[in-house]
């Protein structure tokens, strides 16, 4: 017989009030370990990268941009630097982040003597609730949960105890299908490492989307003065100074609402009130839409630029630093959609004038330039530069001349020596004929992969080379010499899949799998970082960034009608009549056109007016069989209109390697269907001359 089991009531009623009391006490310490709501890794990098920025300047005065990614894309914090007495950098992230959060983040880092620049976006400052919005909350508990300990117990408890199912349910499908790492995402910082300046900028443009619309200008919200003036009273307290500056957003015809315009006075007289020195103007932070890529809040590399200098002619007087500018006649001239200028300040020391070109004189703005606008600046005396190569045929189809004035030349043998304590990945596919075997001797074989040390790593030194095949694979954790690999590392180079440099699931030069060249990835193994990537056709010294200049006296040669060569599997037929050629194509690679020569090396474009007439397809662009020589080839565009004349502008670079190999190549148009007609007229060599 089994003896009832006596249960004590007492006992048993406090061994449940302590662990269900237990249980609250443990859980938000439970949730903050192991809640993970797929929070931005890229923020977490970012983070990371400027702190680590910080702490390598931490013994000098330090001026901080702090704002969302209108100030991480717009404010060149090296450009401040370069003119200021004053170490600067860019802590600007994400406006996700909230007001709050990203003080609190600068706050960790500031010293007596360091200066901060709030760049915030309007929304941020009219931000009306201290609520966690998705995007912080996400992040927070899975990068950063000790931040919730700020908070006071009655919103820490209301944070911690409204997670709910959903949240336990992503965290465990982050930990285990999707296969997250909350403490540590090294794939995230690979991802992230070519747009990391050395302080903190953002240096690559994202890409273009269309429409987007101006962003508004809030009133200071009563949160938000609340988180403002508790970081600037201990910011004084602290002997730290405070500026503010406008968001950047597109300029609008219609102008400020009366709204905006209220909203102006208000935050003007905030941080008035609080001894804050307000920079500029909100105006002065208006672009045209041009200078805007995926939000119109983050500027291109030029729009960039110039709000910076803007900000650095406030500035200036307030460091005492005098400007010994002499007023700028000279202007650097932009792609419509392409505004890198990374390379420009080895080429123009930053000086210049930076305005876009616009094909129609559409968007009048002081930023902005036509054609009739360059020649009548042209003929007053100023001198206009662009290095963006996309703009050659237009300046050349309006009848401008162009000169090479500057080049910017970079080796593969003379990075070596730049990049020491690097690792350099190195995948080739050159031709058996290349002049890339004139410079390395790889034994007359077209596929080689590489991995070569410099200073502390020089003892990695491994090359596979051979006819058909050659691969090398690190597999991750992987030691070879003094270096242990943080990735599964694949370097490829073959004849049918072509060249390939992987890092994980990161591919470099995805675009150029089958072009013939050398592909370069440059690693930091110390900080883990790949600090440079670049593509060459050869070994040898190649041409990095030019630095074309604009006149008004084109050179060209006047080319003869019968200087066009009709070829390709279908020749065209061809008849001349008062000074027009007609074609007519006659099939699959039916090619009309100019045959290059191995007399006429340099930068060159052809130029024809051509007409369509009636249907079909027709293609402006090269065609030949040359294993190299030609440095640079056309993008194959389509002749579009019909019954118009169009000019159609080829350009080709061609380097003193050209016909060694007996091959041929052409500048010309080609159809692949039967019957397709087009007229041509005056037919043009221009010349792209140096003058270095």
């Amino acid at each position: 017989m089994i003896s009832p089991i006596k249960i004590n009531a007492k006992t048993f009623l406090l061994t449940y009030l302590f662990a269900f009391f237990s249980l609250i006490l443990i859980f938000p310490f439970l949730c903050m370990t192991f809640i993970d709501l797929g929070g931005e890794t890229s923020v977490k990098f970012w983070y990371e990268a400027k702190n680590n920025i910080s702490k390598s300047l931490s013994s000098r005065p330090i001026l901080y941009i702090v704002g969302g990614s209108s100030a991480f894309w717009g404010i060149d914090a090296e450009l401040l630097e370069s003119k200021l007495p004053i170490c600067v950098v860019n802590y600007g992230v994400h406006a996700g982040l909230g007001l709050e959060y990203q003080l609190k983040q600068i706050e960790k880092r500031l010293k007596p003597g360091d200066k901060v620049l709030l760049a915030f976006e309007a929304s941020l400052l009219g931000s009306k609730s201290a609520k966690l919005n998705e995007f912080i909350r996400s992040y927070i508990y899975t990068y950063d949960p000790l931040y919730l300990l700020n908070f006071g117990f009655k919103r820490f408890s209301s944070e911690i105890y409204s997670i709910g199912k959903k949240d336990f349910e992503e965290s465990i499908l982050n930990w285990t299908l999707k296969g997250r790492n909350k403490f540590y995402d090294l794939q995230a910082k690979l991802i992230q490492h070519l747009q990391y300046g050395k302080r903190g900028d953002r240096e690559f443009d994202s890409p273009v989307k269309r429409p987007l619309e101006s962003a508004t200008l809030y009133k200071l919200s009563k949160h938000g003065s609340v988180v403002l003036s508790n970081f600037i009273n201990k910011a004084k307290a602290n002997d730290i100074e405070i500026f503010f500056t406008w968001q950047p957003t597109v300029i609008r015809n219609d102008g400020l609402t009366s709204y905006e315009i209220a909203a102006i006075e208000e935050i003007k007289s905030f941080f008035h009130k609080h001894g804050v020195l307000v920079l500029n103007e909100p105006t002065d932070h208006l672009f045209p839409l041009c200078f805007f890529r995926d939000t119109a809040l983050h500027l291109s590399q030029a729009g960039k630029s110039i709000r910076t200098e803007k900000i650095l002619n406030e500035l200036r007087a307030h460091f005492g630093v005098e400007d010994t500018r002499e007023a700028a006649r000279d202007i650097l001239l932009l792609a419509e959609e392409n505004h890198d200028i990374r390379f420009d300040r080895k080429l123009t020391a930053g000086t210049m004038i930076k305005k876009v070109f616009c094909n129609q004189e559409k968007v009048q703005s002081e930023y902005v330039m036509g054609i009739e606008s360059i020649k009548k600046d042209l003929k007053d005396g100023h001198n206009i530069f662009f290095s963006d190569k996309q703009i050659v045929p237009d300046m050349i189809t309006n009848d401008l001349g162009i000169s090479i004035m500057n080049e910017h030349k970079r080796m593969y043998g003379r990075d070596l020596k730049i990049y020491s304590n690097h690792i350099f990945f190195v995948v080739c596919n050159c031709k058996n004929s290349s002049p890339c075997y004139e410079k390395i001797n790889l034994n007359n074989n077209n596929f080689c992969v590489m991995i070569v040390g410099t200073g502390k790593f020089s003892n990695l030194n491994i090359c596979k080379c051979s006819a058909e095949f050659s691969r090398i694979v690190l597999k991750k954790n992987q030691k070879i010499g003094n270096y242990q690999s943080d990735w599964e590392v694949v370097l490829e180079s073959t004849k049918e899949q072509g060249a390939t440099i992987k890092f994980d699931k990161v591919e470099f030069f995805s675009n150029k799998k089958k072009d013939n060249g050398v592909r370069v990835v440059i690693l930091d193994p110390i900080s883990k970082i790949v600090v440079d990537h670049f593509f060459y056709f050869d070994f040898s010294e190649h041409i990095d960034k030019r630095l074309y200049q604009l006149n008004l006296f084109p050179e060209f040669d006047t080319l003869s009608l019968n200087a066009l060569h009709c070829t390709g599997g279908n020749p065209p037929k061809s008849s001349l009549a008062d000074e027009v050629l007609k074609i007519v194509f006659t099939g699959e690679n039916s090619f009309v056109g100019w045959r290059v020569k191995n007399d006429k090396t340099g930068y060159l474009c052809l130029v024809l007016d051509v007409r369509k007439c009636g249907d079909g397809d027709v293609f402006a662009g090269h065609q030949g069989n040359t294993k190299y020589g030609i440095v640079s080839t056309p993008l194959r565009r389509e002749v579009t209109n019909r019954c118009k004349w169009e000019r159609v502008v080829l350009d080709l670079e061609i380097n003193e390697y050209f016909g060694r190999d007996g091959g041929y190549a052409y500048l010309g148009l080609w159809a692949n269907k039967i019957g397709v007609t087009i007229e041509i007229k005056n037919p043009r060599l221009y010349y792209i001359s140096r003058r270095l």
